[in-house]
């Protein structure tokens, strides 16, 4: 059992929760990229992290490039880092998208379309900027 809990202004207390909106989210994007494109093959880009400012600035984690592994452990060192290191951020999102291909071939030979669906889930918000993002979306 982990002693490790979720800072001020987190959007959720258990990290089951956190994964089960993942895995939501992610799920709500694979089926609108489904409906979009159709049959072949699909698979996830990975997951992320973004920070924003009040005017939904990035301030780290530029799509790729905050990469978060999949723990409680990392989760809350990002909020904690968001929190203190970054003070203009108001907003913690884990991310990530879906790419196309017509065939597993066709992945493993680099012709897919990357990025047909993303996600999005609100993981931290200041506390005095409560309630001005949603927690989840896809497209």
């Amino acid at each position: 059992m982990s002693n490790l809990t979720f800072p001020n202004g987190s959007k959720f207390s258990r990290f089951d929760d956190v994964k089960n909106a993942v895995s939501g989210a992610y799920q709500d994007a694979l089926r609108w990229s489904k409906r979009e494109i159709g049959a072949g093959c699909y698979r996830s880009r990975g997951k992320w992290l973004k920070a924003i400012d009040a005017n939904g600035n990035l301030l780290a984690g530029d799509c790729d490039s905050w990469e978060w592994d999949g723990t409680l452990k990392s989760l809350i060192a990002a909020i904690n880092e968001t929190r203190f290191g970054e003070p203009k951020a108001v907003a913690l999102f884990l991310e990530g998208g879906v790419d196309y291909a017509a065939s597993v071939r066709d992945f493993s030979d680099g012709a897919y379309d990357p990025w047909v669906g993303e996600w999005s889930v609100a993981v931290w918000e200041k506390p005095e900027y409560h309630n001005a993002v949603d927690s989840t979306s896809q497209t």
